[in-house]
């Protein structure tokens, strides 16, 4: 059989691109770099930078340090598959969301697990999470979209349409014929069924799906969480790749796009 895909990583040298934080901050391009371990290289004093922001100044770079690049990082997460969906099965059989933000994904719950998975995956989710600008978030996730298509031409550029599936033969692992997009709909790499398997294969999509969420372990309500559930209540049907787009991708409280160069 075909080797499995395996998941993107950002570049060894990390993402570089330039910004423009108005005065007194800089007020002229300068270059940041998100590094492969997620953290910001800029040349400012971030925490002189902070004490200057709340005090009604200005400074791209702490909004992409505190705001914008935790945000990208849940977003990307989600959309690339690189963990299992944040998600977990409440006892009323609704999918909640691991950290719930409110006026987002409070109340109530999601009615399968395909459609919390697709929540996760929309850029203002994480915008309002972190408080970040949806547009900002939206703006550095392109840049590193761009650097990660450099290296792997699988890698989708259009966030108006969900990464496709990769292709694989994974008929030593799962019943269905049809069962990766379906993993896939639900927030599953497939790099991940030969963990989730083992040497039980093959499995039905309804069973990968109970042993992957069941090891989610980041929502407060995990202890009387159900690890099974009905064919209508895990929502395995695919939908195809298009994400209905619930969110403007321009932020209106922020107009433009951010000056990033």
């Amino acid at each position: 059989m075909s080797a499995l895909p395996s998941r993107p990583v950002l570049p060894a040298s990390g993402v570089t691109f330039d910004v423009v934080c108005p005065e007194p901050a800089g007020g002229r391009p300068h270059e940041v770099t998100i590094t492969p371990d997620w953290r910001l290289l800029h040349p400012h004093d971030l925490d002189a930078e902070r004490v200057g922001v709340a005090l009604g100044g200005q400074c791209l770079c702490v909004a992409l340090a505190d705001h914008a690049l935790p945000a990208v990082r849940g977003y990307l997460a989600h959309r690339l598959r690189l963990d299992v969906a944040q998600v977990a099965h409440a006892v009323d059989r609704s999918w909640q969301i691991g950290a719930r933000v409110r006026r987002c994904c409070d109340e109530p719950g999601f009615p399968t697990v395909r459609d919390a998975a697709a929540h996760l995956r929309r850029p203002r989710h994480w915008a309002l999470r972190f408080g970040a600008s949806t547009a900002l978030v939206t703006a550095v996730a392109q840049r590193i979209l761009d650097a990660l298509a450099a290296a792997d031409p699988t890698v989708g550029l259009d966030q108006a349409i969900d990464q496709r599936c990769p292709a694989s033969d994974v008929s030593e692992f799962l019943v269905e014929p049809y069962g990766l997009s379906m993993l896939w709909d639900a927030g599953v790499h497939p790099c991940l069924l030969p963990e989730l398997v083992g040497s039980d294969g093959p499995l039905s999509v309804k069973d990968v799906l109970a042993r992957a969420y069941a090891r989610v372990e980041n929502a407060p309500y995990m202890s009387g969480a159900r690890i099974t559930g009905t064919w209508p209540q895990w929502g395995i049907a695919s939908a195809g790749h298009t994400i209905e787009q619930t969110a403007e991708l321009l932020d209106p409280a922020h107009g433009e796009l951010p000056p990033l160069r």
